[in-house]
C-alpha cells in the first residue's frame, strides 16, 4: 500500500477525530472559551509566541557562527516549524538544512541544524526536568503524576546524552561508511553524499569544544525560548480561567512537552496534539474536555503566527536574503 496515501489516511482520522472530539464537547462550550480569551488575548498569546519565535532564531543565528542574518534565521526556523506542523518526524530540520543551504555552503548548512537541535534537545530536557522538580516539590496532590513526569523527564534527558556520545565518537558517518556498498552508477553519488555526512558531523560534533562560548550561547537563547513557551501555556490557562494553581501548571507543561515527542512520531500533529492533551488532563484528574480547549487555543496562536510568517517572508524575502555569493566564496 502506499505509503503516502497511508500518511494522508492518519492524518484524516486524526483531523477527524478532532472534529469529533470538539463536537462532542460542544461547539457552544467551545466557541464560549474561545470568546473568554478574546482578540485581545489571542494577541498576547502571539506576542509570548513571537518571544519564543525570535529566541530561536537567534539560536540558529549563533549556529550559523553569524554568517546568517538574525531575520533570515528567525524567517528559516519557522518555515522548518511550519513542516514539522504538517509532516512526521523531522522533516522541518531537513527543509530548514536546505533553505540555510542558499546562504551557506550545504556542510556548514548541515552541521548548524544539527547544533541547533542538539542544544534544542538539551535545553528542552532541562526545562522540562525543572518544571517537574517544582511540580513534584510544590504540588504534593500529584506528586505520583509529578513522580511519572520526572522519571519521563530524566530518561530523555539521558537519551540527549546518547546521542551527544554518538555524535561526538562520529558513528553515524562510520556506519555510513560501512554500509556503503553501491554499484559503479551510484558509487561517485553515494560517496559524496557520504562524505558531505561525515564532515557536517565532524564539525557538529567538535563545535561545543572548539566553541564552548557559542554553545553556551545558543543553548541559553533555547531555554529562554522554552520558557516563553511555557508562559504562553500559563496565559492560555489563565485567559481560559481555569484557575490551576502554579506547580499544576508547570505539571500540564511537563506533561504535554514529554508527549510532543510521542506525537512527533504520527503522520500529522494537528488533532493528534489535542487528543494527547486531552488524555494528560484525564490521567490528572482534570476535566478532559478542557485539555482538548487549552490545544486549540494554543494551535489557533501557533497557526496565525506561522501564517504571519509564511506571509512576511514571502513579502520581504530580498530583506532577509543574504548574499549568497559572498557566503559561497568565502
Amino acid at each position: 500500500m502506499n505509503k503516502r496515501w497511508i500518511k494522508g489516511s492518519v492524518s484524516l482520522v486524526a483531523l477527524a477525530g478532532l472534529f469529533w472530539l470538539l463536537s462532542r464537547i460542544g461547539w457552544d462550550e467551545v466557541g464560549l472559551r474561545l470568546s473568554q480569551v478574546g482578540v485581545a488575548g489571542f494577541g498576547l498569546l502571539c506576542l509570548t509566541g513571537l518571544i519564543e519565535a525570535a529566541l530561536d532564531g537567534a539560536a540558529l543565528h549563533r549556529a550559523a557562527s553569524g554568517r546568517l542574518s538574525f531575520l533570515a534565521a528567525l524567517w528559516i526556523n519557522q518555515e522548518g516549524a511550519a513542516v514539522n506542523i504538517l509532516v512526521p518526524g523531522e522533516a522541518g530540520e531537513v527543509f530548514k538544512a536546505s533553505l540555510l543551504a542558499r546562504h551557506l555552503p550545504s556542510r556548514e548548512a548541515t552541521s548548524a541544524v544539527v547544533v541547533w537541535n542538539m542544544a534544542f534537545r538539551l535545553s528542552k530536557s532541562l526545562v522540562i526536568l525543572g518544571a517537574a522538580c517544582m511540580a513534584f516539590a510544590f504540588f504534593p496532590a500529584e506528586r505520583d503524576a509529578a513522580t511519572w513526569a520526572l522519571g519521563l523527564a530524566a530518561f530523555n534527558l539521558s537519551l540527549y546524552f546518547a546521542l551527544n556520545a554518538v555524535l561526538k565518537r562520529r558513528w553515524i558517518g562510520r556506519a555510513l561508511s560501512a554500509l556503503n556498498r553501491p554499484s559503479q552508477s551510484t558509487q561517485s553519488r553515494m560517496m559524496r553524499f557520504v562524505g558531505h555526512i561525515r564532515d557536517a558531523e565532524e564539525k557538529a560534533a567538535t563545535f561545543s569544544g572548539r566553541r564552548p562560548g557559542d554553545y553556551a550561547a545558543i543553548a541559553a537563547f533555547q531555554a529562554g525560548a522554552r520558557v516563553a513557551g511555557f508562559t504562553t501555556l500559563w496565559l492560555a490557562l489563565r485567559l481560559l480561567e481555569y484557575g490551576y494553581a502554579f506547580p499544576l501548571c508547570l505539571l500540564i507543561y511537563a506533561l504535554t512537552e514529554l508527549a510532543t515527542y510521542a506525537v512527533a512520531l504520527l503522520p500529522t500533529k494537528i488533532g493528534t496534539t489535542e487528543g494527547s492533551t486531552y488524555l494528560i488532563f484525564e490521567f490528572l484528574r482534570l476535566q478532559g474536555p478542557l485539555g482538548a480547549i487549552l490545544q486549540v487555543v494554543l494551535r489557533i496562536k501557533q497557526l496565525a503566527l506561522v501564517s504571519f510568517f509564511l506571509t512576511s517572508g514571502l513579502i520581504f524575502s530580498q530583506q532577509l536574503s543574504c548574499n549568497h555569493a559572498t557566503f559561497r566564496s568565502s
